[in-house]
This record gives C-alpha cells, structure tokens and sequence, in this order.
C-alpha cells in the first residue's frame, strides 16, 4: 500500500471544509450584546454609538444552520463565541459541538460593516467514507476483500496532523492488521498506512 496515498474525505468547501464570506450590510441598533460570526451575514448592534459589537444570538444561529446544512445528519449545538467589537481584520475562533465533538472555527472581520469569513480549523471527516477508503487500500494491497472499523460515530472531528486507527478484518473475520489514516488538512485530506 502506499503510505502517500491521499482521499478527500468531505464532500464540499464550504463553512465546514472551506472558507465562506458573509455578504450584505449590517444592520444597526442600540442594545449591546456580544459578538460572534456567521455563515451569511451578521447583524451589528452598537452600544450607545460608542462601540459596536457583533451580534452573538443571530450568528450562532447561522453558524449551527449552517453546519447543518453542509454536514447532513448531525447534530450541532454548543455554539459559543466571544464577545468581539467590531474591527476589520479582527481574527477569533468559535466553538461548535458536531455529534458530541467540539469544532473550531475561525473567523475573520472583513471590514467595520460587520461581514465576516469563516474558515475551519479542524476537518469533518464522515465516518462511512472513511471505511470505504481504508477498505478499498487495504483490499487492494491484500488483494482480497476485507472489512474497516474506524468507529461508530457519523461524524469525526479531527484536527490536521492527527491520526485515527481503523482495525481491519478479513470478510471472514480474521484480522489483517490496522490502518493508520492521517488527516493531511481541514479539507479532509488523509494517508494512510497499515501497521
């Protein structure tokens, strides 16, 4: 087997594998709340005209829609952001859980009108082409068919240079060895080996 062999394991680039830029104005108001980023747009509320911050309820709720709608099945909650005067440039992380597993996300204010970039800073790797992968390597490398086991979940969170073992069988239940799969980058890239 190649030990550089690579597989995207995602399926779009996106706020989940990709960047995504906000688009539209904000909108103004008086309360002050804290601030936090979205997949679409942000609104700004600003605090007696002194400071304006970004609005923390409306762009967790993009942020867990959004995640939603590009990681099919899973459940997304736990969203938390940081409190954030609106500043161009200004580069913070929010937090996710995805099926239990905290994802990372990094945001970047694009300008003072509150549009944002959201990047990831961990790959969303699903679970069953994880094991269609390893299984295809490995059972072209034995030659024979075999079977993967890289866990239960739909869903792994993983952060680039990290690894995950998948122990493999033959169809009949023999073991062959484990694989090995290195996640490469927040696209889902992997290698992998068998040890």
């Amino acid at each position: 087997m190649d030990n550089g062999k690579r597989s995207e394991l995602v399926e779009d680039r996106d706020p989940v594998a990709g960047s995504t830029r906000s688009s539209g104005r904000a909108r103004r108001s008086r309360a002050a709340r804290g601030g936090v980023a979205a997949a679409v747009a942000l609104v700004v509320l600003g605090a007696c005209s002194v400071t304006e911050t970004l609005d923390t309820a409306e762009g967790k709720e993009k942020i867990k829609t959004g995640l939603e709608s590009k990681i099919p099945g899973s459940t997304v909650d736990g969203v938390s952001c940081p409190e954030r005067e609106i500043n161009k440039g200004d580069v913070f992380e929010c937090t996710a859980r995805v099926d239990g597993q905290p994802l990372r996300i990094q945001i970047i204010q694009d300008d003072d009108e509150g549009n944002i970039t959201m990047k990831p800073v961990q790959a969303i790797l699903e679970v069953k082409r994880a094991v269609a992968y390893v299984e295809q390597e490995v059972g072209k490398a034995k030659r024979s068919a075999v079977t993967a086991n890289c866990g239960t979940s739909r869903y792994l969170v993983k952060d680039p240079g990290t690894t995950f073992d998948c122990p493999v069988t033959t169809k009949a239940g023999r073991a062959v060895g484990r694989a090995v799969v290195t996640v490469k980058d927040v696209e889902g890239n992997v290698e992998l080996s068998l040890a």
